[in-house]
């Protein structure tokens, strides 16, 4: 989970002092935004900020000011509010200035760009939570060790057999109610 932190400062150098402190406690900077006046509220959302709020703070950064966005990883939201909270922010009018969202890299391959390739081309690759690796030749069967009930292609296979617990037969467990 990512907490979106947004402070308005009165002045540029206070948010500049702000986030320098955050990188001198190695806060990635990545995760940090600074906007001054002139900013647009499409710029805000990219960082993270929800459309209503950005639209606010994209009206009050005209008349001055700065603004810190910072999306803190899990765990450091406490201590990313401390050192922003030390170098006097001011009220900015917006009602919530600590969102909490889930945590997504902005580029999806982020994470997988430097796994190694485990399957051959063979492979269809689903990644995320949609599926695991699939190969072609693949099946729930074959990983239990049972015979297909049909070697027609997928789709054509009969759904149900003579016998009415495949698995519990082919496993060896008791039934635990047995109808009659």
């Amino acid at each position: 989970m990512t907490t979106i932190i947004t402070r308005y400062y009165a002045t540029a150098e206070a948010a500049a002092a702000a986030t320098t402190q955050l990188a001198e406690e190695e806060m990635r900077m990545e995760f940090v935004d600074r906007f001054e006046g002139g900013a647009t509220e499409d710029a805000i959302m990219l960082a993270g900020v929800y459309p209503s709020a950005a639209k606010a703070y994209a009206a009050r950064l005209a008349q001055g000011g700065s603004l810190v966005v910072v999306r803190a990883p899990f765990g450091q939201s406490y201590f990313v509010k401390d050192i922003l909270d030390a170098h006097g922010p001011i009220e900015s009018g917006v009602d919530y200035s600590e969102v909490y969202v889930e945590s997504q890299p902005s580029n999806p391959q982020h994470y997988n760009k430097y796994l190694p390739v485990l399957l051959d081309s063979d492979t269809l690759i689903f990644s995320g939570s949609m599926m695991p690796a699939v190969a072609k030749d693949w099946s729930f069967s074959k990983m239990l060790g049972m015979p297909l009930l049909s070697d027609k292609p997928a789709g054509r296979a009969k759904l149900l057999s003579d016998n009415p617990t495949p698995f519990s037969s082919a496993l060896g467990l008791p039934l635990l109610i047995d109808k009659k």
